[in-house]
């Protein structure tokens, strides 16, 4: 069982290490900070904040740590008008695996 304060450790060592986002808008690249990284039990979640100066089809978002290395990334079709916020999370789950 992962404890308590093992799960801030790993809250903390996800929101240094994640340190930004970008999302392809209309095949543009657009860099966005980290909203916030949240943790519920073993389950991270790290939100991206598109705001209404965007507008476009949203096709593809990635997370990229402090050295400019790629983390993560999906694949997604979303409509994003000018007129609506639109927040786009990243769910990780920690998981301790017996072998």
């Amino acid at each position: 069982m992962i404890e308590q304060r093992g799960l801030a450790v790993f809250n903390k060592a996800i929101a240094e290490t994640i340190t930004r986002a970008v999302c392809t808008i209309d095949g543009k690249d657009i860099v966005l900070p980290i909203k916030s990284v949240t943790v519920e039990g073993a389950t991270f979640k790290v939100n991206i904040y598109l705001d209404d100066t965007l507008k476009g089809t949203v096709t593809n978002t990635k997370l990229y740590d402090k050295d400019g290395s790629l983390l993560i990334q999906r694949q997604d079709v979303v409509a994003k008008p000018e007129e609506k916020n639109l927040l786009i999370v990243f769910q990780l789950e920690l998981r301790e695996v017996a072998l």
